[in-house]
């Protein structure tokens, strides 16, 4: 009596099969490269706004307004990127050194309602008015950095780097009680202030 031998079961890759395979794959390459693209491009774009030179201050706003345009996840850091621009054509003594703070501040505020939940839009303008007064010592510029840093404040109370800017500007200013009433925030929210935080600098 012959023994009989089982069927053997084949799985076949049938072309229909070989092209879901390979549709995948081209969809899977092509989502790879197209995120690398843009990510390649955003870098491109905060670079030239970053390192080229000679940029004048309205060509610098529109260089923002088309990151903030193209890429909204990186609207505040053009507007970081657009006002320590602003700070560096006025400290590089431009040629219409007013004019180009003045853009600066009207641009920042212009663009103000895109976040008026945001306290970081303020924090930068604040800076850059705190660094001017270290530079030149002119007290309007001393004022108007607090008033940014305020205006942060009123946003968040607890916003921590408008705390610590404004503990610092006090404090270098010469604004011994204003600085330690600010201290005593902090240390409510966040523990106790180091030796290094009380001394440091914006």
């Amino acid at each position: 009596m012959s023994r009989k031998t089982p069927p053997q079961s084949h799985h076949e890759t049938t072309p229909l099969t070989w092209f879901v395979l390979t549709v995948g794959l081209l969809l899977i390459g092509w989502c790879v490269w197209w995120n690398a693209f843009v990510y390649w491009k955003k870098l491109k774009m905060m670079g030239e706004l970053l390192y080229r030179d000679g940029y004048t201050p309205a060509e610098y706003r529109d260089g923002a307004t088309r990151v903030m345009t193209f890429h909204p996840e990186l609207r505040e850091d053009a507007i970081m990127l657009y006002a320590l621009q602003g700070l560096q054509k006025v400290l590089a003594q431009n040629q219409d050194q007013a004019q180009a703070l003045e853009d600066t501040r009207q641009t920042l505020e212009a663009w103000e309602p895109l976040y008026p939940d945001s306290p970081r839009i303020w924090i930068y303008p604040g800076r850059m008015y705190a660094f001017l007064w270290f530079a030149q010592h002119q007290e309007s510029d001393y004022e108007k950095a607090v008033d940014y840093f305020e205006r942060a404040l009123r946003l968040s109370p607890k916003y921590p780097f408008a705390l610590y800017d404004l503990h610092a500007l006090y404090r270098l200013h010469g604004d011994l009680e204003e600085a330690a009433n600010i201290r005593e925030v902090i240390e409510r929210y966040y523990g106790p202030m180091t030796e290094e935080q009380a001394s440091s600098i914006i």
